[in-house]
C-alpha cells in the first residue's frame, strides 16, 4: 500500500463525518434563514394590514366629507334658486305697481 493510499484510508471516515455534518448544517442554516424570513415577513404583513386599515378610514372619512360637500352645495343651489326666484318675483310685483 502506498503512502496515497493510506493516506486515503486514514482520511476517509473524516471526509463522511465532514460531509455529514455539512448536510446537517446546511439544512440548519437553511431552516434559520427560513425562519428568520417568515418572522421579518409576518412583521411587515402585520404593519402593512395596520396601514392598510388606516388609509382606508381616512379614504372613508374623506368620502364622507365630499358626501357632505356635495349635500352643502345641493343645498345652497336650490336656497339661491329660490331666492333668485323670490328676488324675480318682487322686481315683476314692484314693476306692475
Amino acid at each position: 500500500m502506498t503512502f496515497n493510499e493510506e493516506y486515503e484510508e486514514a482520511i476517509q471516515p473524516i471526509v463522511d463525518k465532514i460531509e455529514v455534518l455539512s448536510k446537517t448544517q446546511t439544512q440548519i442554516r437553511y431552516e434559520e434563514i427560513l425562519n428568520e424570513a417568515t418572522e421579518e415577513l409576518e412583521k411587515n404583513r402585520a404593519e402593512y394590514e395596520e396601514q392598510k386599515a388606516d388609509a382606508l378610514a381616512k379614504l372613508q372619512e374623506a368620502a364622507d366629507e365630499i358626501a357632505v360637500g356635495e349635500q352643502k352645495l345641493a343645498d345652497g343651489k336650490a336656497e339661491l334658486a329660490s331666492k333668485k326666484q323670490e328676488f324675480l318675483d318682487t322686481i315683476a310685483s314692484a314693476e306692475s305697481q
